[in-house]
C-alpha cells in the first residue's frame, strides 16, 4: 500500500472512530423524564375497575459513557371494589408508588435501542394508607377502620403488577429526543406501546 493510500486509509479509520464517538458522547436521553400519559397497567391486575402507572424514568451515565444506572418509577392509580361485609361493597381509590433500579447499556445491534437489566429485589411498592379515599362508603363505617386493611391487601397485587409492568422496559427500542432536547419518545414491549416523555425539570 503507498502513502497516500495508507494516509486514507488511516483518514478513514479516525473518521470512523470520531463517528462512534460522537454518537455515544451525544446521549441526550440522559436526564430525569416523565411519561405525557400513564400507561394502562389493568391487565395485571384483573380484579380492579382501573389501574395506571405514570411512569418516570431517570438514566445516569458511567464514567465510560457505555452505560449506567437507571431507576424507573411509576405513579400508581388503582380504583377497585372492596368487600366491607357480606352485603356491601364499596369502590376505593388506592394511590400508591412503585420504583426499582438497574443498569442501562447500549444496544450492540443498534445505538437507539437500549438494554435495561433490573434488580427486581429493589422492586418496592408503597401505598399511600392516608390518600385512599372510599366514595359511597355506608354510613357508619369509618374510613380510617378499613383503609389499613386495603393497604395491606393491594400492596401485594401492586408488587405483582409493577413487577410485570416493568419488565418491560427490558428492551427499550428506537430511543428518539426532539431537537429541543426536551422531548422524549421509545417503544417497549409486550405489549409493543409507544411512550412519550417530557424532561423533567
Amino acid at each position: 500500500m503507498n502513502k497516500t493510500a495508507s494516509l486514507f486509509v488511516g483518514a478513514l479509520t479516525i473518521g470512523a472512530a470520531l463517528s462512534m464517538t460522537s454518537c455515544s458522547d451525544d446521549a441526550r436521553f440522559i436526564g430525569s423524564w416523565t411519561a405525557l400519559s400513564p400507561i394502562d397497567v389493568a391487565v395485571s391486575m384483573p380484579d380492579v375497575t382501573r389501574a395506571t402507572s405514570l411512569v418516570t424514568i431517570d438514566f445516569l451515565q458511567n464514567e465510560h459513557k457505555n452505560g449506567g444506572p437507571v431507576t424507573i418509577s411509576g405513579k400508581l392509580d388503582v380504583v377497585k371494589s372492596m368487600a366491607i361485609d357480606s352485603a356491601t361493597t364499596c369502590r376505593m381509590n388506592v394511590p400508591a408508588t412503585a420504583t426499582v433500579s438497574g443498569t442501562w447499556t447500549y444496544d450492540v445491534d443498534d445505538d437507539d435501542d437500549l438494554l435495561l437489566s433490573l434488580d427486581m429485589s429493589t422492586l418496592k411498592v408503597s401505598v399511600d394508607e392516608n390518600a385512599i379515599t372510599c366514595p359511597g362508603l355506608p354510613a357508619g363505617v369509618q374510613p380510617d377502620s378499613i383503609k389499613a386493611i386495603v393497604a395491606k391487601a393491594c400492596e401485594h397485587e401492586l408488587t405483582d403488577a409493577a413487577y410485570t409492568d416493568f419488565s418491560r422496559f427490558a428492551v427499550i427500542d428506537d430511543v428518539e429526543v426532539d431537537k429541543s432536547g426536551n422531548k422524549m419518545s421509545f417503544e417497549i414491549h409486550s405489549p409493543e406501546t409507544e411512550i412519550y416523555f417530557i424532561k423533567a425539570e
